[in-house]
């Protein structure tokens, strides 16, 4: 039994043939617990495949992957932060801070990720990237001053600009490095390290208003990135990293030209059939443009730093040159700042007024305008007076001009047409009689007759304007906040300010409080208060007056009295022009109106009022009746214009962070917002049909951006909105045609390129 279970079992004769397992197992248990020496190459292979192996091992938390998207979490977070610090116009601390935290974070977070996962990296790398997060912090630490010390926003624009350099020279330098790293692939790196330093540039010309070279940078840019990526696509190696990074960074300095050149297919344009320039390329500031409206005459003033005196220029068909004028006199030149000049009516006098200082009394010049026809002899004699820029063609014909300070008191700016009286030989304006005088009155001005006469009497008379139909002068008068006694009767009704010479204020007196233990009665023409008892008699004044919840009269008739606060009394008036019939029309307890302004057809008057935390606009006939508020808001009311219809009128609300532009019929029907500008809106004008309206914005896109101004133009009907020139470039100082054909502006010497020059254009519109 034995036996057969052992033969059973496997007793019998052995197969002695090969086994190949047999012998790779004999092998492996040879080599146990021996350990060759290995290479280095070998040796980085086998940390490379083990290293592969702890990735796949290790939990997606912990994986390059993972580390890599949390700190693009950060640095989109930051830059986030960034963007609602740094708004255009104001700073946001907060913000600014947890972005420039945030930033911070994911750069020292890039050295722990390369710690980590023991990257083949220079030690100047890493350096690079310590000095980065320097950069950072620091930046951080200055917004955090700010919270206790706020900057300026121009310090606040340099440095974040600053900080934006030096994030792209470390960068670029970073990429350089990387660059000697992988030699292998330099050529397809080096196609897009410039196609990155490109992009930065194009950036740059971008925000500085350098539209068309910026969109051609930023399509070179790309191209050359297509191709660094069609050489060598994006693969995970130890170069994806930078080379992803670098991707991003391109293809966001891209964006921003790309969007812009876009919105020429986006952005409505205003039909112009031509742009032509009427004046050659000046290296001062052009300011103040102003079309004489049934002449095609212009003027303009600028500021000659050599000189250090303004000059104004005058444009003319008639002549087809340009004269620069300055005042005969050399020892008043023309001040620095310049109001906008007032052409009258015929286009052959302007006014202006000008001061050193720019919110300084002013004075006022006057211009006279001849065109003449003249002989050559008679044209050379003239050359050496008027500074003409461009020959004249056909027969020579010269402008006859002189300039001349008319008005030498302490003035108010000009600053309306409707100064002039509509014969265009007046105007009136605002002046102190002499230095010592404290109060403005109104005063006449005859150009032709050289001189000027006073019409009214008073205090704060200002803001005078004549009506277009030449028989009544309006002003504002202001009285300042003062204390004083208001009686009313003890249902509040009646209430007024108690007067000593009025009957029936005296007959209310003496006056008993509520608890009779206070009198108050009349002695040698002044107020006394006493006790009932006749004594401690003193003068009534806001020391001595009790408090009471009514006083009683003799007949013991209940009425209220109080010390109260007037507050600014704001009044308008009207006058003729020879000095008579001067009457109050409209009175207002607030703190300021806006400048008054009749209807083009002289049968009403409109004026905004602001009383402090919200505004209005009241709409009056010639004589003040029937006031009536034709719009409310919660806001300040700035600016507002007529429609030459006179059934419209337009007018610009500020808000805290945005400017309107509205418009509203005279019956207070139909309010529309017309357009809501992020900046400054100034010099909007209706065109002659009443339809339209143009106006100058001055406003920051974004952070980097300088302040730009441009012409935009809205129809007052269907809300339609328009940009006179493309991509808005540089515009200013719209004016109108008389029929509405036109438009003049100031504009750089190349409409579409920055240039230190400019010029005055025009815009034929269709």
């Amino acid at each position: 039994m034995a036996d057969e279970k052992n033969d059973i079992q496997g007793t019998g004769p052995k197969d002695i043939t090969p086994n190949p397992l047999e012998e790779v197992e004999k092998k492996a248990s040879s080599q146990e617990g021996e350990q060759p020496a290995q290479t280095s190459e070998e040796q980085k292979q086998e940390n490379a495949i083990a290293e592969q192996i702890s990735d796949e091992k290790i939990s997606l938390l912990d994986s390059l992957t993972a580390n890599r998207i949390f700190q693009s979490i950060l640095i989109v977070a930051g830059l986030y932060g960034l963007f609602l610090g740094l708004s255009p116009d104001k700073f946001f601390a907060i913000p600014a801070i947890t972005g420039g935290v945030l930033l911070t974070l994911a750069s020292l977070y890039e050295i722990f990720i390369i710690n980590k996962f023991k990257k083949q990296i220079l030690q100047l790398e890493i350096t690079l990237r310590y000095i980065l997060s320097g950069v950072l912090a620091l930046m951080t630490i200055l917004f955090i001053v700010e919270i206790f010390k706020p900057f300026d926003q121009t310090v606040n624009k340099n440095m974040a600009a600053i900080i934006l350099l030096l994030v792209a020279i470390i960068f670029c330098i970073n990429f350089l490095l990387y660059l000697k790293r992988n030699k292998d692939a330099a050529l397809s790196d080096i196609y897009m390290f410039i196609s990155l330093i490109l992009g930065i540039v194009a950036l740059y010309s971008f925000i500085y208003f350098y539209v068309i070279p910026s969109i051609f940078l930023a399509f070179i840019s790309m191209v050359l990135y297509l191709v660094a990526i069609n050489r060598e696509p994006l693969k995970k190696d130890e170069r994806f990293t930078i080379r992803m990074w670098a991707s991003i960074l391109i293809f966001l300095l891209f964006l921003p030209p790309l969007l812009f050149s876009l919105t020429v297919f986006i952005v409505p344009q205003l039909k112009v059939l031509n742009y032509g320039h009427v004046t050659p390329s000046y290296h001062q500031k052009l300011n103040n443009l102003s079309w004489a409206g049934n002449n095609w005459a212009f003027a303009f003033s600028f500021f000659d730093k050599k000189g250090k005196a303004s000059k104004v220029g005058v444009v003319n068909a008639l002549t087809l040159g340009i004269t620069e004028l300055v005042p005969e006199s050399e020892k008043q030149p023309l001040p620095e700042f310049i109001d906008k000049p007032l052409w009258n009516k015929k286009g052959d006098f302007l006014i202006l007024s000008g001061s050193d200082k720019k919110d300084g009394v002013r004075h006022i010049w006057g211009l006279s305008l001849q065109p003449s026809i003249l002989d050559e002899k008679d044209l050379s004699k003239f050359k050496k007076l008027l500074k003409d820029k461009t020959q004249p063609v056909g027969k020579p014909k010269v402008l006859l001009a002189n300039i001349d300070t008319i008005i030498e008191k302490n003035a108010m700016p000009l600053i309306h047409k409707t100064a002039w009286d509509p014969a265009g030989r007046k105007f009136c304006f605002a002046a102190k009689n002499n230095e010592k005088d404290k109060h403005n009155n109104i005063y006449i001005a005859d150009v032709e007759k050289q001189e000027y006469k006073l019409i009214t009497k008073g205090l704060n008379k200002i803001m005078p304007l004549w009506a277009p139909d030449s028989s009544k002068i309006l002003y504002v008068s202001k009285t300042d906040s003062y204390t004083y006694f208001k009686v009313s009767n003890y249902d509040g009704s009646g209430a007024h300010e108690l007067n000593i010479n009025n009957k029936k204020d005296k007959d209310l007196f003496p006056l008993w409080n509520a608890k009779e233990d206070k009198v108050i009665y009349i002695k040698n023409k002044k107020f006394i208060i006493m006790n009932a008892n006749a004594t401690n008699q003193q003068v009534l004044s806001k020391k001595t007056f009790k408090p009471s919840p009514y006083w009683l009269t003799a007949d013991k008739k209940k009425v209220l009295l109080e010390y109260t606060d007037s507050g600014n009394i704001w009044r308008i008036w009207t006058i003729n022009p020879n000095g008579k019939k001067n009457k109050e029309i409209f009175k207002e307890v607030c703190e300021g109106f806006t400048q008054p302004k009749w209807s083009y057809d002289s049968q009403a008057i409109a004026v905004g009022v602001n009383y402090g935390k919200e505004g209005c606009i009241y709409r009056l006939d010639r004589d003040g009746k029937f006031p009536t508020k034709i719009y409310t808001t919660r806001h300040e009311i700035k600016e507002l214009e007529w429609s030459p219809s006179s059934h419209q009128i337009a007018f610009l609300v500020k808000k805290p962070d945005v400017m309107e532009l509205w418009v509203v019929n005279k019956d207070s029907t139909d309010p529309v917002l017309l357009y809501t500008s992020k900046g400054k809106i100034e010099n909007f004008s209706w065109d002659n049909e009443g339809k339209r309206i143009a106006f100058d914005e001055t406003y920051r896109e974004w952070y980097f951006i300088p302040k730009l101004t441009n012409i935009i133009v809205v129809h007052t009907i269907g809300g339609e909105e328009w940009q006179i020139l493309p991509y808005k470039f540089y515009a200013k100082n719209p004016a109108w045609s008389e029929n509405g054909e036109m438009i003049a502006y100031i504009g750089w010497d190349k409409f579409y390129l920055p240039s230190s020059g400019n010029r005055i254009w025009i815009a034929r519109i269709k």
